[in-house]
């Protein structure tokens, strides 16, 4: 190689790279402000004492689904077909 294909290989790269790393500065800015504008302006908070509760409660009921056994249409229409084999046979022209 010459010197003058190295160079020119060397420019493009860094021009490559200059153009990769302004891209994405200029995409996470955008972003930046795309989200800085939607979220709502901060407000102080205000501190509020928690009321602290005195009375036991007992705990939450545990709810158990079972969900094996859901019948839809697609598992009906595919009980009622059952196993199915398809065999494609094709023919070449000239074998």
């Amino acid at each position: 190689m010459s010197w003058k294909r190295i160079f020119y290989v060397l420019v493009i790269l860094v021009v490559a790279g200059i153009s990769a790393l302004s891209g994405v500065l200029a995409g996470g800015f955008a972003v930046y402000q795309a989200v800085r504008q939607s979220l709502p302006a901060a407000r102080p908070l205000q501190l509020v004492p928690a009321a602290v509760s005195t009375s036991i409660t007992s705990p939450a009921p545990v709810v158990q689904i079972d969900t094996t056994q859901i019948e839809t249409t697609i598992t009906k229409a595919v009980s009622q077909v059952g196993p199915a084999v398809v065999t494609v046979v094709g023919t070449v022209p000239g074998r």
